[in-house]
């Protein structure tokens, strides 16, 4: 499994989240190999999300999706991204299952 964490800051968290459960969410779960996609809201002006795949190329597709995605909405003004960490998940445990390390 591969995640990428993208943050951006933000002149409304309320309105981005809207935007993106919307009109990015639908998107980002047609790309083969999706996981999950989270957001978090630190504070009122910064933005984190967290899109996870089965490989490192449907991460990187994410990427592009949420670069275009900003761009196509004209949102440069009200939106930047300020760091993106892409990565293969390590370590990682779910409800009910002991903690898993690598693909093992």
């Amino acid at each position: 499994m591969y995640a990428s964490i993208r943050i951006y800051k933000t002149k409304s968290v309320e309105d981005l989240a809207r935007i993106v459960s919307e009109e990015f969410a639908p998107r980002i779960k047609k790309v083969p190999g999706f996981l999950g996609y989270y957001c978090l809201a630190p504070d009122k002006e910064t933005w984190v999300s967290i899109s996870i795949f089965e490989t490192n190329p449907q991460t990187e597709e994410s990427n592009r999706l949420a670069a275009e995605f900003v761009q196509n909405l004209n949102m440069i003004d009200a939106v930047r991204r300020v760091e993106m960490i892409t990565g293969e998940i390590v370590t990682h445990c779910l409800p009910g299952e002991n903690v898993v390390i690598g693909d093992r």
